[in-house]
């Protein structure tokens, strides 16, 4: 007799376990979902569009428009420079571009980073 109580009682709380996870079920998807891995979204802009810039920009950079003034000649670069430390941040590349002031070192970097992209896949310079 006790042998069958148990039974009973089994089968009750099997039967409960069913249905209570049967009317539960939108809850425990949506608990299951929260605590799901998901790579974390990217940041900043697609590298495709960070490195069509980059070839756009360079391009006004080597060729400026004829009678362009210094003004307009020196923030095509500041462009350029902030192109090229965003390709830098995208793919894990060291750069001081921001740090240092226009000149001679800042150039030698810019020749670094252009460098250090290629290196990393990406094509800065026009190769035909």
């Amino acid at each position: 007799m006790l042998t069958g109580l148990l039974a009973v009682v089994a089968c009750t709380a099997m039967l409960g376990l069913v249905v209570g996870v049967a009317l539960n079920a939108g809850s425990l998807g949506r608990l299951v979902h929260r605590h799901r891995r998901f790579p974390p979204a990217p940041v900043g802009r697609p590298l495709e569009q960070v490195v069509a810039d980059l070839h756009r920009i360079r391009a006004e950079v080597l060729s400026p428009a004829p009678g362009a003034s210094k003004v307009r000649r020196d923030a095509t670069l500041a462009a350029y420079d902030d192109v090229l430390a965003e390709a830098c941040r995208a793919l894990d590349v060291p750069d001081v571009l921001d740090t240092l002031p226009p000149g001679t070192e800042r150039d030698a970097e810019r020749l670094r980073v252009e460098w250090l992209l290629e290196q990393a896949g990406v094509r800065v310079t026009s190769r035909r």
